[in-house]
């Protein structure tokens, strides 16, 4: 019974022989998960180097309100861009004639750019992606797609644009015609960082990558947890050679609507916690989850099965803390509320 007992305990002493005998417990290799978002928020487009967001670029007119918007209206009635949830570069057949056009639309409240209600069409045949508005004729780039550039896919379905960043195009400071645009959103941006970071980190440490799902009820693996440098220099680290299977998960990621940030990190720490994936190896070895996010969170509902936590709930603890109540976070002295379902 005493040798049945040391062979079931054989794998639990070994891991703390590992932490024990190591000169710190940083000589374990540490796990990182990343959480990225691949939602709506990621395929907003990656702005001009001399665009100032903090800028207010809208038109300086008396009404600024949807009936004067553009897209809604038309460029002969429209005097700006308005609309809180941006806009989006679509190609599509509309008139079913075999022709695909090109429109500018207005992403509705559901975010969901094929739901919307107000398009512009491009100018002339349509065929092109330029629109003339405030007697300028700018071509806007449209196709983030599967089009690879410096090795990496971008797959964002749409480039979505923000109603300043069309306001600084049409209206403010912004004197091109477009050829200069940056044509890459930032989900493309965050799949080259993960790449220089898988360089960077080689094999000090074990990556995976979560992103979420498209039904928003949370995240998925695409990336196992494992060393992803086939040939790690300590002198130059930048120069790695990169598992061929890291970058093709990383470049096969594409881009749904909601980020179920809640959700999403529910899972990864079922992951972590799981007895059967064997992930977490000895008890002293570092565990961390790195969120990569634009924005807020949206669709958190309930989290999925194998989750832990395995229900979401108060666990700041702020429902009623010093006029914070579930639902909103304070910021300096500012208390707004968290969108949800959007």
């Amino acid at each position: 019974l005493f040798f049945i007992c040391l062979l079931f305990h054989y794998p639990l002493a070994l891991a703390d022989d590992t932490c024990a005998f190591m000169v710190t417990a940083d000589d374990v290799p540490p796990n990182i998960v990343f959480l990225l978002d691949n939602g709506a928020a990621m395929e907003y487009i990656v702005w001009h180097n001399s665009y100032d967001n903090s800028q207010n670029f809208t038109p300086n007119i008396s009404d600024q309100s949807d009936q004067y918007d553009v897209v809604e209206h038309g460029t002969l009635k429209g005097n700006g861009f308005f609309k809180n949830n941006g806009y989006a570069v679509i190609r599509k057949d509309i008139e079913n004639n075999g022709i695909e056009k090109y429109y500018l639309v207005a992403i509705p409240d559901n975010l969901e750019v094929a739901d919307y209600s107000f398009k512009l069409t491009a100018d002339g045949d349509g065929l092109l992606p330029t629109w003339t508005v405030n007697d300028r004729t700018i071509t806007l780039p449209a196709h983030p797609g599967s089009h690879e550039f410096e090795g990496i896919i971008d797959k964002a379905t749409y480039f979505r644009y923000s109603s300043n960043y069309l306001n600084w195009i049409y209206f403010g400071d912004y004197s091109g015609d477009g050829s200069d645009l940056p044509s890459i959103t930032r989900f493309y941006q965050a799949k080259k960082a993960l790449i220089t970071v898988g360089k960077l980190i080689a094999n000090q440490a074990q990556i995976a990558i979560y992103n979420f799902t498209s039904n928003s009820s949370g995240a998925s693996n695409v990336q196992p947890l494992g060393m992803v440098a086939l040939e790690p220099l300590a002198s130059q680290p930048i120069d790695n050679t990169l598992d061929p299977n890291y970058i093709n998960n990383i470049n096969n990621m594409g881009a749904v609507v909601y980020s179920p940030l809640a959700e999403g990190l529910a899972q990864v720490g079922g992951y972590y916690g799981s007895s059967s994936s064997h992930i977490v190896g000895s008890y002293c070895q570092k565990n961390f989850i790195i969120v990569i996010s634009p924005g807020i969170s949206s669709e958190d509902q309930s989290a999925a099965s194998k989750s832990s936590p395995s229900s979401l709930l108060d666990f700041d603890n702020d429902d009623g803390a010093e006029g914070i109540v579930e639902g909103y976070v304070k910021e300096n002295e500012n208390i707004h509320m968290i969108p949800i379902g959007q």
